[in-house]
């Protein structure tokens, strides 16, 4: 039997405060409910100790015990320098790749459960504009009854990169308009706004540009996707918002989406994390800077 929309939007309400990630499992009363997981892993080459300032290593047990708890039928992942390592920690899943990545290798990766039917996945080099830049990572799967155009991007980063982010989003919306509906677009966008420029105007131009191809943004839970280490380097951490999703606009035959940031996102509620080596933030420190964005959706044929 269909769940109403308004049970399952007020059940996915609650999220923002819930702490512990394994409340996050799907209720199997809730047919249709589709959950894609979106996640920068920091730089993942499955090694567990630091190779450099920005790749610190991975908790491997703790970050396989997330993947587990997430339930997702699909994971979109970014920053992953190796993806042969992450087979071990996504067991059931079919594990797929960009076929390039940037100027330090950082690969997209689509990982889903290995029952479900898809075309095979293709790397658009729209936002690849130099060899230092990221492609697109596009696939065709079947989700909930529906067959969706699922879309994996991470652009430039740093407000310097902000002229380069602009270009690489015109190309990509153009391809964008051209896949079949329903479309999802999630990854990490780096909306960090230009130099002397707020992250808020930046995510504007974004949303503008999306609109004009049948696309919105779905706010998150919580107003923040990531942290960073400020400008001191002195552990204390501030919360910024770089990743997102787009969906199609809201209409009478369009899936319901909710979003929601995970792990540290969640716990801290999006307040500055202060995180020693005494004291760490195990999550931030051993896991990735970024917060899973927990995506679900209800499809049109779901909802009564």
């Amino acid at each position: 039997m269909a769940v109403s929309r308004r049970s399952v939007l007020l059940g996915l309400g609650t999220w923002s405060a819930v702490g512990a990630h394994a409340l996050w499992r799907r209720h199997a009363a809730s047919p249709g409910l589709v959950r894609v997981v979106s996640w920068n892993l920091r730089n993942f080459s499955g090694a567990t100790t630091p190779t450099s300032r920005h790749a610190p290593g991975h908790d491997l047990a703790r970050l396989a015990d997330h993947f587990a708890a997430f339930d997702a039928d699909v994971f979109c992942l970014q920053e992953v320098l190796n993806p042969a390592a992450l087979g071990p920690l996504l067991p059931g899943y079919t594990l797929e790749a960009s076929a390039t990545g940037g100027a330090h290798g950082q690969r997209l990766v689509i990982a889903r459960r290995a029952n479900l039917r898809a075309d095979p996945p293709f790397t658009d080099p729209c936002t690849a504009l130099n060899p230092g830049l990221r492609p697109t990572l596009v696939q065709s799967l079947l989700l909930g009854g529906q067959r969706w155009s699922i879309v994996v991007v991470h652009l430039k980063a740093t407000p310097s990169g902000h002229p380069i982010r602009q270009a690489q989003r015109r190309p990509l919306v153009q391809m964008l308009e051209g896949l079949p509906r329903p479309r999802l677009v999630v990854g990490d966008f780096n909306t960090t706004g230009a130099r002397g420029d707020s992250p808020a105007s930046e995510i504007t131009s974004v949303c503008d540009e999306f609109a004009a191809v049948g696309l919105h943004r779905v706010r998150p839970s919580l107003p923040c996707t990531a942290y960073w280490e400020g400008s001191r380097f002195d552990r204390f951490s501030e919360p910024s918002v770089l990743d997102h999703v787009f969906a199609e606009r809201a209409a009478p035959t369009a899936p319901a989406v909710q979003v929601a940031p995970g792990l540290q996102c969640s716990r801290s509620g999006c307040a500055p994390i202060t995180s020693t080596p005494a004291y760490p933030d195990l999550d931030l420190e051993r896991v990735s800077d970024h917060c899973p964005l927990i995506i679900d959706v209800l499809g049109a044929a779901a909802v009564s």
